[in-house]
């Protein structure tokens, strides 16, 4: 039998991704495993961003020479921003729906959703994936998304896939 001393659970703040937070805290109570929670930050929303014009994009100098900051570091530091806001909201999530945010790991990263779960995954010694059957952007009539799909096929390590609305179902594991 593996050793499941850590577990990782990815948080989009969808109900689904709730309950599979439930299902995760209780599998990390019963197993003394540390507990991981991930969002990653999709960057298409700053490429759609680029394309449209930006406000503010160039300031005045004493001398009417425009002062431009290249693009790629308003890139970076827009992407830090986000990912600041990001975590404050995920420590927040944490707390409000499993109530002891202190004892669990973090982490907000960018990139593709499934890959950059599964690099987390390796990065962190990760034992278990934890993850809900449907994330925040897909459709009801989906039996699993997208995302779910691919962290299925990509980890080398097992994942665990909770149903929205099973977070009753929790007391059955022993």
């Amino acid at each position: 039998m593996n050793d499941f001393s850590r577990i990782l659970c990815p948080l989009d703040f969808s109900s689904a991704s709730r309950n599979s937070l439930k299902t995760a805290e209780h599998l990390a109570l019963k197993l003394s495993a540390e507990l991981y929670v991930v969002n990653v930050v999709d960057p298409v929303p700053s490429i759609v961003a680029k394309a449209l014009p930006r406000l503010g994009k160039t300031s005045s100098t004493s001398k009417g020479e425009a002062n431009r900051e290249p693009e790629s570091q308003k890139d970076s530091r827009y992407l830090q921003e986000v990912i600041d806001e990001i975590r404050k909201k995920l420590d927040s999530e944490v707390e409000k729906t499993i109530g002891n945010a202190e004892k669990v790991n973090t982490i907000v990263t960018d990139g593709d959703p499934a890959t950059a779960i599964t690099k987390v995954a390796r990065d962190e010694g990760i034992d278990m994936v934890v993850i809900g059957t449907r994330g925040e952007d897909e459709s009801k009539s989906t039996l699993m998304g997208s995302v779910t799909e691919k962290v299925v096929r990509l980890s080398p390590i097992p994942v665990l896939t909770v149903r929205d609305g099973s977070e009753n179902k929790n007391q059955e594991i022993s």
